[in-house]
């Protein structure tokens, strides 16, 4: 398809006119270029055209619509990012998507961290810190707790709070309402959050809605 701005004014010399050129003849993109009248580079008109034989989308195809609304973390700005209420209110909030980090345990565990880092979103320093020496990373150049060095089992008794670290203005812009209310989730436990979405909830509360618009046709 050839958009409306894209559509090139040729005049009578050149191998490509106004009607498309058929399989007889193919066009010469190199030649044609040669024949733009001089000072025009295309003209605006009011409909799109088709180059014949090419493909045809069947009129059954539906569009998407114009926006997604993909949540990062969930509704980070309301919960701390990356815990399973996070995911489920981003949902009861009208996203499309939900967006999870995941990170890898010391056993091989995938869990939904914004980052290796547990200093950023946890507590690991107050639970861990008189027991267990923090480990120098030379990826990131610094020392710290990571999460590669903890067991799932282990990072059960951490709390998740809200990253300090965030740009523009960090977590002050954020609700810590809930800091220390919510575990680091596996990955198991997020999958699960989406398909009840999907497969319980949100088709009850569509078919709720449907009854009440059949009742008094408000909706």
């Amino acid at each position: 398809v050839i958009s409306a701005q894209q559509t090139a004014l040729f005049d009578s010399q050149s191998t490509m006119t106004s009607d498309f050129p058929s399989r007889k003849r193919p066009l010469d993109t190199q030649s044609s270029r040669q024949n733009v009248r001089p000072g025009i580079r295309s003209v605006f008109s009011s409909k799109s055209q088709c180059i014949e034989n090419t493909l045809h989308i069947k009129e059954t195809v539906k569009h998407r619509p114009p926006k997604f609304v993909i949540a990062s973390g969930g509704a980070s700005q309301n919960m701390p990012p990356h815990t399973l209420p996070a995911y489920r209110l981003a949902l009861e909030m009208g996203a499309d998507f939900v967006e999870s980090s995941l990170v890898a345990t010391e056993d091989g565990k995938l869990v939904a961290l914004p980052s290796v880092d547990l200093n950023e979103t946890t507590n690991v320093e107050s639970v861990y810190g008189k027991y267990r020496d923090p480990w120098y990373s030379p990826y990131a150049g610094k020392s710290g707790y990571w999460s590669f060095n903890f067991t799932y089992q282990e990072l059960q008794k951490l709390k998740v709070k809200q990253s300090c670290s965030l740009p523009t203005g960090g977590s002050d812009m954020r609700s810590s309402t809930y800091d220390g209310k919510f575990g680091i989730p596996l990955l198991e436990k997020v999958l699960g959050v989406v398909t009840e979405w999907n497969h319980d909830l949100l088709p009850q509360m569509i078919a709720h809605t449907e009854e009440i618009r059949n009742e008094d046709g408000s909706l």
